[in-house]
C-alpha cells in the first residue's frame, strides 16, 4: 500500500468536506454532511493506527489529523451557533426571511427597507432627530403595552400635521418629546 497516495486521497476528501460545510453554512445545503465527516474521520483513524516507519509520511498523517480535528471543532462551534440563533451570517438571512420575534408583543416584526437617498445636511439632521424620536415613541409604546405597529411614514405624517399648530405656539425653536401620560404614549411640543 502506498501511504502517500492514501494521504493525497484523504486530503482531497477533506477539501471537498470543507466545501460542503461552507455550502451548508451558507444555506445552499439543507443538511449537515455528517456521514462524509464520519467516513473521513474513520479513514484518518485507520491511517493513524497503522505502523508507519517513514517520518515524513507519519508527519503528513499527523498534520492531516490535527487539521481535521481543529476544523471539526470549528464546524461544531458554528453549528451550535446556528442552532442557538446567534450565527451572524445566518441571523441576517433569517430576519429577512421570517422577521424578528418581539417577545414583548409576541409578534414577528419584519424589517422595512427604504431605498437609499442622499439627503442634504439640514434634512439629514432633521431626519436623524425624527428617527430618534420615532424609536423613543415605539419603545414607550412597548413599555405601556400599546401596539407598536406604527410605521415610520405614519409617524412622520402625524408629526408634520401637528407641526404648524405647535409652531404658532412655540415659534421656530419647536422640539418634540415623547411622554407617557395616564398609561398612554404621547408626543408633546416644547421650545428649546
Amino acid at each position: 500500500m502506498n501511504f502517500n497516495e492514501a494521504i493525497d486521497k484523504l486530503e482531497v476528501r477533506f477539501r471537498q468536506l470543507k466545501r460542503d460545510y461552507e455550502l451548508y453554512f451558507k444555506g445552499d445545503l439543507r443538511r449537515e454532511p455528517l456521514m462524509d465527516r464520519q467516513k473521513l474521520q474513520t479513514a484518518i483513524n485507520k491511517l493513524l493506527a497503522m505502523h508507519i516507519t517513514n517520518t515524513a509520511v507519519k508527519f503528513r498523517v499527523q498534520t492531516l489529523s490535527s487539521s481535521f480535528i481543529a476544523t471539526s471543532r470549528f464546524w461544531d462551534r458554528i453549528v451550535q451557533q446556528i442552532e442557538a440563533g446567534t450565527y451572524k451570517a445566518d441571523r441576517f438571512k433569517a430576519d429577512m426571511r421570517v422577521g424578528r420575534f418581539n417577545p414583548d408583543t409576541k409578534e414577528v416584526e419584519r424589517p422595512a427597507f427604504e431605498p437609499l437617498k442622499r439627503p442634504s445636511a439640514e434634512q439629514s439632521v432633521a431626519d436623524k432627530r425624527l428617527r430618534s424620536l420615532y424609536s423613543q415613541f415605539i419603545e414607550a409604546r412597548r413599555v405601556t403595552g400599546e401596539s407598536t405597529k406604527v410605521s415610520y411614514d405614519a409617524f412622520k405624517k402625524s408629526v408634520s400635521k401637528q407641526r404648524p399648530t405647535l409652531e404658532k405656539k412655540y415659534g421656530n425653536k419647536l422640539r418634540f418629546k415623547v411622554v407617557i401620560e395616564d398609561g398612554k404614549t404621547k408626543l408633546k411640543g416644547f421650545s428649546k
